[in-house]
């Protein structure tokens, strides 16, 4: 059974790790302020502080790794990114289905039309259902379609995808060269 929401109590404890790290800093380099002013007792004590800080972010690691195990998201081989197909392995049938499609789509239809043919190209993790319960390989989709902006493969087209002649080009190279 599926936690509601669960995906947002696990962002909440990353983030809180996160602030606490920053706050661990500043402590750091508050401390090395008062020693280099030979303001010894409150540098030891800052230093205290931030121990105790120190240990209270171990604790909440503690408890995002209890809540990810609880929901059944752990960061092993099954969900890490090396079981995921590379982002620019996407790129060569994108291109192929732009093509097939006119030169243009709306990333939902090239979506659609990318689905049943990615299948054989898609690894174990890239199955793996996101925080918005997405699959992970939608969301490498939607995400390589900057890279290719920067690599001269589309356009920059407001709510399309348009295939540029750099594009057409890789797009024309057979499989094994693409």
């Amino acid at each position: 059974m599926k936690i509601p929401h669960s995906g947002g109590v696990d962002r909440m404890l990353k983030q809180a790790v996160g602030e606490i790290r920053a706050v661990r800093r500043l402590l750091n380099q508050q401390s090395a302020k008062l020693l280099s002013r030979s303001a010894y007792e409150a540098a030891s004590a800052t230093i205290a502080l931030a121990r105790s800080v120190e240990e209270f972010q171990l604790k909440i690691e503690g408890m995002r790794r209890e809540w990810r195990a609880l929901k059944g998201i752990r960061r092993d081989a099954s969900n890490s990114k090396d079981s995921a197909t590379p982002q620019w392995k996407f790129y060569p049938l994108i291109l192929k289905t732009l093509l097939k499609m006119g030169g243009q789509a709306t990333p939902k239809a090239l979506e659609r039309e990318l689905e049943p043919l990615i299948a054989s190209l898609l690894k174990e993790g890239d199955s793996i259902l996101l925080a918005g319960g997405r699959p992970r390989w939608k969301a490498q989709f939607r995400r390589a379609r900057i890279p290719m902006m920067e690599q001269g493969f589309l356009e920059q087209t407001p709510g399309k995808w348009t295939i540029t002649s750099e594009g057409r080009r890789l797009a024309s190279l057979p499989e094994d060269t693409s």
